[in-house]
């Protein structure tokens, strides 16, 4: 059983990552390009649809362990994102990002 809390915290870093990356395929900065535009918007309407999967869920039917484990991927593929706004002149690779973000989205499948 999940604490509404850690679910409710969860449910917005989602959103804020699924804003972030539909934000990123309207203007892409370094080092995404566009041609990475599809991926960046297929990954963001995927973690908006796993969103509104986990607000439709009972706390009480997740586990604390899935939902904590979710959040720590999302928090580790939203952190990329973060400098790339925050910073003009970045070192990533869009590759590395994308597999955080993959990742976020097969740790919030497994809730």
């Amino acid at each position: 059983m999940a604490s509404r809390t850690s679910v409710s915290q969860l449910y917005a870093a989602i959103g804020q990552l699924a804003y972030t990356e539909s934000q990123m395929a309207t203007m892409p900065l370094s080092p995404f390009v566009r041609t990475d535009v599809p991926r960046l918007t297929d990954q963001s309407t995927s973690l908006a649809t796993l969103a509104a999967n986990i607000h439709a869920r009972d706390p009480n039917e997740m586990s604390q362990d899935d939902v904590d484990s979710a959040s720590a991927h999302v928090l580790a593929a939203q952190t990329p994102f973060d400098v790339i706004n925050d910073t003009n002149n970045n070192r990533l690779d869009s590759g590395p990002v994308f597999a955080l973000v993959d990742s976020a989205i097969e740790a919030i499948r497994a809730i």
